[in-house]
């Protein structure tokens, strides 16, 4: 967690959630710091990313008493294991379907192959 934390520095980081079965981190950054930790066209969080390994999700935290990327998504990823897990900065799920053999649909320029 303090691995993802200090990637999106220097932005301030208040909390990261990891998954580990599912190698994705939900980061939540003061409301004022969500543009410095995506970046301009999220290049910062793409390069989190690709420097941890993890796929990164980063809310605001007055998104905190929404939903976060939690057991909710993850269900649903379990269940429907041919859609696309990759989730945008606004909390929407892909509704494609994954590519064979990976999770995801090859659309979204900040996935990792699988």
């Amino acid at each position: 967690a303090v691995y993802v934390a200090n990637a999106l520095s220097p932005a301030k980081v208040n909390h990261v959630t990891i998954d580990e079965d599912n190698n994705y981190a939900t980061v939540v950054v003061p409301d004022d710091q969500l543009s410095l930790a995506i970046g301009k066209e999220g290049q910062n969080a793409r390069l989190a990313a690709r420097l941890t390994g993890w796929h990164i999700d980063i809310k605001p935290v007055s998104y905190q008493g929404s939903s976060l990327v939690s057991d909710e998504l993850i269900d649903e990823v379990e269940e429907d294991d041919d859609f696309c897990i990759f989730v945008g900065e606004d909390g929407a799920r892909c509704r494609n379907h994954a590519r064979p053999g990976s999770q995801y649909c090859g659309v979204h320029a900040d996935e990792e192959a699988e």
